[in-house]
C-alpha cells in the first residue's frame, strides 16, 4: 500500500485537490439552497452539475489539461532524466520500456473522468435523488443543444464521459511529445500547455475563417474546440466522438514518431542531462 502511494503520489494528490474543490463548491451550494439564496432549485442532478460548471468550475473549462499534464509529466520525465531509461533498456527492450513509462502516464488520461463523476454524485445528493431529466426545460440556459443531449442523458453520459477519456489521453500525448523537446520539468509542463492554448487560439480562428465565412459551414468552431470536452453547443453528439477519437489517433501517431528512433532520443537525453 505505501508503494502504491509512492508511485501514484502526484496522480493521488492532483485528485485529491479536485476532490477537495467540488466538495467545497457543493457545501457552499448547499448552504445557499437552504438560505433561499438560489433562483431556480431544481431536483435535477444533469442540471445542478452544468449549473455548478458554468459557475463555479467556469475557469475549469480553460485549465483543466493543466490536471492532466502534470501528473502525467511527472513520472515519465523523471524517468527519462535520472539515468532510469538506461538501466530500463538494459533488462528489457526500448519499446517494451516505453509501453510501460506511457501506461503509467495515460492514469492521468482518468483524473477529470472520475473528477466529473465525484461531481455528478455530489450533484444526486443535492438534488435529492437520481431524477435526471426532471427540469430538461430548463436546460438551454447553459447549452443550445442540452435540451436535446438530455432527453436521451444515457446516452449523453456514456459519451460526454468517453469524450473527457479520449481528451485526456490527447494531453497525456501531447505532454509527453513535449517531454521530448525539453527534458527539464517544468519548462515541458509549461511548453505543454503553450502548446495547448495555441493550438486551441489556431482551431478557432481556422474554423471561424475558413468554415465559418469561406465556406460557410456554422458552428464548427464548437466541435473543434479543445474546451468544447466540457460544456457541449451546437454539435451532434456522434461528431463528438467521431473529433475526439480522431485528437487521439493523432497524437499518438505523432507520439509514436517522436519517441521511434531509440539511438536519437538516448543520445538527446543523455545531452540534456
Amino acid at each position: 500500500m505505501k508503494n502504491f502511494f509512492k508511485k501514484n503520489k502526484i496522480f493521488l494528490l492532483t485528485l485529491l485537490v479536485l476532490i477537495l474543490w467540488a466538495s467545497y463548491v457543493a457545501i457552499y451550494f448547499y448552504i445557499n439552497k437552504v438560505n433561499n439564496r438560489i433562483g431556480i432549485i431544481s431536483e435535477d442532478p444533469i442540471y445542478i452539475f452544468f449549473s455548478l460548471i458554468s459557475s463555479s468550475f467556469w475557469i475549469f473549462q480553460l485549465i483543466f489539461p493543466i490536471f492532466v499534464i502534470v501528473p502525467a509529466t511527472w513520472n515519465f520525465n523523471k524517468k527519462m532524466n535520472s539515468g532510469f531509461i538506461k538501466n530500463y533498456v538494459m533488462r528489457m527492450k526500448y519499446k517494451n520500456c516505453l509501453k510501460s513509462f506511457y501506461k503509467e502516464a495515460l492514469k492521468a488520461a482518468f483524473i477529470v473522468p472520475i473528477f466529473f463523476l465525484f461531481l455528478l454524485f455530489l450533484c444526486c445528493i443535492l438534488a435529492g435523488g437520481f431524477k435526471f431529466g426532471s427540469s430538461i426545460d430548463l436546460y438551454n440556459v447553459f447549452s443550445t443543444n442540452l435540451y436535446d443531449y438530455a432527453s436521451q442523458w444515457k446516452e449523453f453520459t456514456f459519451v460526454y464521459f468517453f469524450n473527457l477519456i479520449m481528451y485526456g489521453i490527447f494531453y497525456v500525448n501531447l505532454s509527453l511529445i513535449c517531454c521530448r523537446k525539453k527534458a527539464n520539468l517544468a519548462i515541458s509542463i509549461v511548453l505543454s500547455f503553450i502548446v495547448y492554448f495555441s493550438l486551441e487560439i489556431f482551431i478557432n480562428l481556422f474554423c471561424g475563417l475558413v468554415f465559418s465565412r469561406l465556406l460557410d459551414i456554422h458552428y464548427t468552431v464548437y466541435l473543434f474546440s479543445l474546451t468544447g470536452a466540457i460544456v457541449y453547443e451546437r454539435v451532434k453528439l456522434e461528431y463528438t466522438v467521431i473529433y475526439s477519437i480522431c485528437l487521439v489517433i493523432i497524437s499518438s501517431f505523432i507520439l509514436y514518431l517522436t519517441y521511434k528512433n531509440e539511438e536519437k532520443v538516448l543520445i538527446e537525453y543523455e545531452k540534456q542531462n
